[in-house]
């Protein structure tokens, strides 16, 4: 071994992170050489732990969990029933719009004309030339702008790396992107550039947002958010020249700071520091200006972004200075060739999601990518307190134990080449969860740190591999009954739960872990007699949470009191885990049916008849409205009754202890329902169902309706019977609108934009329903209708910009800071697309609900007594006291009821019509319209092509030079000016969000001329990252003919299902124009695909479960088709399903449809 290898390996920069990720995490989710082969391919992820580990088990193969993906890790599910998880010390994927993407880099010029990497985790961008900002960070709402103290030129880009040439004579500054940070440089390329005083001092300015400066110890500045978490840290500031290197005055400065220096460089720290003016740090003179220095010399500070992920290495050398989260590879042991330095290295992982686990197996694994020589030297492995950007020599973490070592080398050269190393920290891992610790630290040190052979370098990207399972904890929700009873709750000794069987049903549900829905589990039972003999009884495997029903074994005499318990088993690789005991819960036998109750209704005070003959004319008139509250007495003079069950024909029933109850239920649907009861004795034994029919008619009506069809003016009409017309101010009526025109509110809260009305509208004290549509334009917080009392809300439907979710509650008291009864949207809203919201309360049953389009969001149940809101109603904010929360967007169709509307008016209302059911028409509202009449610049240099209906204009692209985009349109002799795109993949037009919420009816129409027949295309499309919310395509067919395509995903994943649906090309000329219609219709759950001027009805065919993110393009090229090559004209969207009649009208006279 000679110090010239070891000059060649000293301090090198970081191997690239993909290269070296693909070394370490080849086996994650390898399937197993034994697998038998499967017919289907398995799917590669599924969204949650639950539907991953079904399909694993299903294909004997791995899939990965999306729900558990992030910057760092990713989990996937075993066939066995385990999960493995692979944790990163630094990050190797980013979440963007399209979703998870590998880390890249490589600068391009955004649409800002800054620099910026593809994709990171942190958002940076550099400057593309000037003065001004260097490099500007963003996170949150915090902002970090480095600014150049000189003006820059136009730099040249290479990779992750961009240089500005000469910005002093001779030095060149270099910025390079790296996924947790940037790092710029000041290459000094000749000696007499060394001398410029400049370089005596060097400060670059600094400007935030929200972040404050805070030195973490002396040189060491960072940047901190408005919580005083730190947000930004700057790595050691070293400068090296290029002694040993491969240096040559052809060679760039980027390529110069890759390199690294080389093992025989002379290296300097240099001082760093940090002020209100900027970062400054001050070069080593002696080494700039030494006469043994080889220029180039390079001066490398760094910037990071701070997460709990990390490495780090402490230099003996530099006992105060902090290596965090460097640039450069990892040292361990004594370094005696040139510095005579001993440095240790340390990984650091965030397991946070992993405490309290049971820990199978776990490896550490790292790249050595040099050793001092082909003879393995040990090095230990040890587990450390955390590590941050504070850690030094003098600041080391405590070791707690010293879990592993390995005695290998690799780098040397050819004979020991580069080589990955993984060590067993199984128990240490197991340790950290246990101790339900947050991150798992590992330090390497040369076993001998006086070992000169035993230095040794690694690559700084460290993996973390853990297979596990969470524990089982106790079973819960315990019962007992006679066989096939519904379950008694977990009774005492004192009042046992009395049983009418021998062999009672027993229940209770197992649980593994906290929120772990995807073991395989048993929930085992144990009875104990007075006289302590014991029996068990278990449920076959189960789900976690799946309440089992098993019978209780022979043997059980009548008369006697029992004990029970249960407790979860899990069988793993290797065993089975067993949960301690529940608490103990007691049944007492008793072995002969009560009679059955009466009963009787009424509706505000009015006894009802019991039609139990509903053809009898006359009996039953419709008295009940729909949704109106019937009360009924449910009622035995038995004195063997111990309980009464009542609910609605269909339901399942309620069970009340006693001889005697009333209640007062909405009914479930109109026409005639059943009411049923029964009573139950001691034992549970129970009698037959007695009957109670009543005709119910139909609802009760809202008592304000808005159209808000106005058009203009200050007041906006109630068409309701109860006269409470809306006071307008500052809000403008717009024709557009979903169902007709809609009232606009700018979202600003400065100036006085309303639509209220005072007085009290509703009796929020009772039940009540609020109905809305909602354009968003912004996600301001911001309220759509609010029925306000004096300081808090009887009920207001808003968006919640905190949770980023619609949102429906009712305060439980008249005061700002009360609690509400509350539920939130699933997902977030779609911005700039119609949505229909609808909120009830539910007095009598104390519920509230959300729906959105139809769909039930979720219910949320209240102990407080509704309270009488009698401020106003604010439509289009959340006006009260001080509150506007003015809405940003359109409000159209505005109805507040005086009750409970089902979910089946729910989803009515979300799918508006002209008239009575079986009479009418859908109506639709068209949201946008593109004539593709003429493409322009804007003042930004994008070019657009026009939207007439909300100025929804896309952007143009991709059609002649990047200067000239006219092109795009072109005139046709039949239809005048339409867009053209000739089968560039970069050619289309696009706007980056959707035009309509995809889970709501929608019609998209458009009149098409494919050019050339024998390709595969896509027309339009709503893009998501792996699968298209909703397409129009046009595919040949082996008979030189084709069809057009309407099709939709169920999910933006891999593993949505796609559901098409075509009309064949022997109606129609695939090269002639065409007017293709699109619809979905969420109410009858189907897609529907008609040429509009030549079929009828066209292709139908189900689907239930749309996604809505995405772009909306045309043109352009999807996966799998050819980029489109042909013209569009006319496209048209509407929210809603558009009539056949208004299709005839919108289509233009050509169209024959009528």
């Amino acid at each position: 071994m000679t110090s010239n290898r070891w000059s060649l390996r000293a301090f090198t920069r970081q191997v690239g992170l993909l290269s070296i990720l693909a070394v370490l995490t080849a086996a994650l989710v390898a399937t197993p050489a034994s697998q038998a082969a499967k017919p289907t391919s398995p799917p590669k992820s599924a969204k949650s732990i639950g539907e991953a580990s079904r399909l694993a088990a299903q294909y004997n193969a791995p899939v990965e969990i999306e729900d558990k993906t992030t910057e760092y890790s990713r989990t996937v599910a075993n066939p066995g029933g385990t999960l493995s998880a692979e944790l990163s010390n630094r990050p190797v994927r980013v979440h963007k719009d399209s979703g998870w993407t590998a880390i890249d880099t490589t600068l391009a010029v955004r649409q800002d004309g800054m620099l910026a990497p593809r994709a990171s985790t942190t958002d940076v961008a550099f400057s593309n030339g000037g003065t001004g900002v260097l490099a500007r960070f963003h996170r949150a709402d915090g902002v970090f702008e480095l600014k150049s103290p000189w003006s820059l030129p136009t730099p040249t880009v290479d990779g992750s790396k961009a240089t500005y040439d000469d910005v002093l004579n001779g030095v060149d500054l270099v910025v390079e992107a790296t996924a947790e940070g940037f790092s710029y440089n000041l290459v000094v390329k000749t000696r007499s550039a060394a001398e410029n005083p400049a370089l005596r001092s060097v400060t670059f300015p600094v400007a935030t947002q929200n972040l404050e400066l805070r030195a973490t110890q002396p040189g060491r500045p960072a940047y901190v958010d408005a919580s005083g978490k730190q947000v930004l840290s700057t790595g050691e500031a070293m400068m090296w020249d290029s002694t040993g290197s491969a240096a040559s005055k052809s060679r760039s400065s980027a390529a110069t700071v890759a390199e690294g220096p080389g093992g025989q460089a002379k290296r300097a720290l240099m001082r760093f520091d940090g002020s209100r003016n900027g970062l400054t740090f001050v070069p080593d003179q002696e080494l700039l200006a030494g006469p043994a220095t080889v220029f180039p010399v390079v001066l490398d500070p760094m910037i990071k972004a701070v997460n709990r992920n990390g490495w780090t290495a402490a230099w003996q050398l530099y006992p105060t200075t902090s290596f965090w989260q460097t640039s450069h590879t990892l040292g361990v042991g004594y370094e005696g060739f040139e510095q005579n330095k001993i440095v240790r290295s340390f990984f650091q992982f965030d397991v946070s999601p992993y405490t309290n686990k049971k820990i199978l197996s776990a490896s550490l694994k790292t790249y050595e990518v040099h050793s001092a020589s082909c003879s393995p030297r040990s090095v230990t492995v040890s587990r450390t307190g955390p590590i941050s950007s504070a850690t030094t020599w003098n600041q080391q973490p405590a070791s707690q134990a010293d879990v592993a070592s390995f005695n290998e080398a690799h780098g040397y050269n050819s004979s020991c080449p580069d080589a990955g190393v993984e060590v067993d920290v199984t128990n240490s891992v197991q340790y950290t969860s246990t101790a339900n610790g947050r991150t798992a630290t590992f330090r390497l040190r040369a076993t001998d740190e006086t070992d000169e052979i035993a230095w040794k370098q690694f690559d700084s990207t460290g993996l973390l591999t853990i297979k596990y399972v969470a524990y089982p904890l106790p079973a819960y929700e315990l019962g007992s009954a006679t066989q096939s009873d519904v379950p008694g709750p977990c009774a005492t000794a004192t009042n046992p739960m009395v049983v009418g069987s021998l062999r009672p049903q027993l229940s209770g549900k197992g649980r593994v872990g906290t929120g772990d829905t995807s073991a395989a589990i048993v929930v085992q039972f144990q009875i104990i007699s007075q006289s302590q003999q014991i029996w068990y009884t278990q449920s076959t495997t189960v789900l976690p949470g799946v309440l089992v029903k098993p019978l209780a074994p022979t043997g059980l005499s009548t008369g006697a009191l029992y004990t029970y318990r249960a407790r979860t088993l899990y069988a793993i690789e290797g065993g089975t885990l067993a949960s301690a005991w529940s608490g103990t819960c007691y049944f007492k036998i008793d072995t002969t049916p009560p009679p059955k109750p009466t009963i009787t209704a009424s509706y505000n005070g009015t006894s009802l008849t019991d039609c139990l003959d509903p053809t009898q004319a006359g009996v039953c008139p419709e008295i009940v409205p729909f949704g109106a509250k019937v009360t009924y007495t449910i009622s035995s003079t038995s004195t063997d009754v111990v309980a009464l069950s009542y609910g609605f024909d269909g339901a399942s029933l309620t069970k009340v202890n006693g001889r005697s109850v009333t209640v007062s239920l909405v009914t479930p649907a109109q026409g005639w329902v059943a009411f049923n009861a029964k009573s139950h004795d001691a034992v549970a034994h129970e009698s037959g169902y007695q009957l109670f029919r009543i005709n119910v008619g139909p609802g009760l009506p809202p008592v304000a309706a808005w159209s808000l069809d106005e058009g203009s003016g200050g007041t906006a009409a109630d068409s309701s019977n109860s006269n409470h017309p809306l006071t307008v101010t500052g809000a403008q009526f717009d024709d557009a609108g979903r169902v007709g025109g809609s009232l606009v509110f700018n979202g600003q809260d400065g100036g006085d934009n309303r639509a209220s009305v005072a007085g009290q509208v509703v009796d929020t004290s009772g039940s009540f329903t609020i109905s809305a549509w909602v354009r968003p334009t912004a996600a301001n917080d911001s309220g759509i209708v609010a029925i306000t009392g004096s300081a808090a809300y009887g009920g207001v439907l808003r968006y919640a910009a905190s949770a980023g979710r619609w949102t429906f509650y009712q305060n439980v008291s008249d005061s700002w800071t009360a609690a509400q009864a509350r539920v939130d949207s699933i997902a977030p809203p779609v911005m700039s697309a119609w949505t229909h919201l609808l909120g009830v309360v539910d007095a009598g049953n104390k519920t509230v609900q959300l729906y959105v389009n139809g769909r039930l969001q979720g219910t949320s149940t209240f102990t407080h007594t509704p309270w009488k809101a009698a401020g106003t109603v604010e439509v289009g904010s959340y006006r009260v006291g001080t509150a506007k929360g003015v809405f940003p967007g359109g409000i159209d169709d505005v109805k507040i009821y005086p009750r409970v509307l089902s979910a089946a008016e729910a989803r009515a209302a979300a799918d508006p019509r002209t008239g009575p059911s079986g009479n009418d028409e859908p109506v639709a509202g068209l949201t946008a319209y593109y004539p593709f009449d003429n493409v322009s610049a804007g003042t930004d240099g994008v070019w657009r092509t026009g939207e007439s209906v909300y100025g929804s204009n896309m952007i143009v692209s991709g059609f002649g030079d990047t200067t000239d985009q006219s092109s795009a349109v072109v005139q046709d002799l039949e239809r005048g000016r339409v867009l053209a795109t000739t089968g560039k993949s970069t050619e289309g037009v696009s706007l980056p969000r959707p035009l309509v919420d995809a889970s709501a009816s929608f019609t998209v129409t458009a009149w098409v001329k494919i050019t050339d027949t024998t390709k595969p295309q896509v027309i339009v499309r709503q893009a998501g990252s792996v699968k298209d919310s909703w397409r129009l395509e046009y595919r040949p067919t082996v008979d030189d003919a084709g069809v057009w395509v309407f099709s939709r995903s169920s999910a933006d994943l891999s593993t949505g299902t796609v559901t098409e649906v075509t009309q064949p090309t022997n109606q129609f000329t695939a090269d002639d124009w065409n007017a293709l219609v699109a619809k979905y219709d969420a109410a009858s759950g189907q897609i529907v695909l008609q040429v509009a001027d030549r079929s009828g009805d066209g292709g139908i065919d189900s689907f239930t479960t749309p996604f809505t993110t995405g772009k909306t393009v045309v043109g352009g090229q999807a996966a799998g088709l050819s980029p489109y090559n042909g013209l569009v004209d006319d496209l048209r969207i509407y929210a809603g399903v558009v009539p056949q009649r208004q299709l005839c009208t919108d289509l233009g006279n050509e169209s024959s449809c009528s």
